[in-house]
């Protein structure tokens, strides 16, 4: 989507973000974890199982 001039966000706009514990602790069996639905879960065929993480 293409806009020739973008609206500006109001002054009382708040960002925000989020991040779940399978994105960002890894270790996914290490340290005495349990098992999560996301270590149960199948990923489709060419993507990730999350199991590498970014360690944060």
């Amino acid at each position: 989507m293409f806009h020739k001039k973008l609206k500006a966000f109001p002054n009382d706009f708040l960002w925000g973000a989020s991040t779940s514990a399978y994105q960002v602790e890894g270790a996914y069996d290490e340290d005495g974890k349990g098992m999560s639905v996301q270590d149960v879960h199948q990923p489709p065929e060419g993507t990730t199982d999350f199991k590498v993480a970014s360690d944060h």
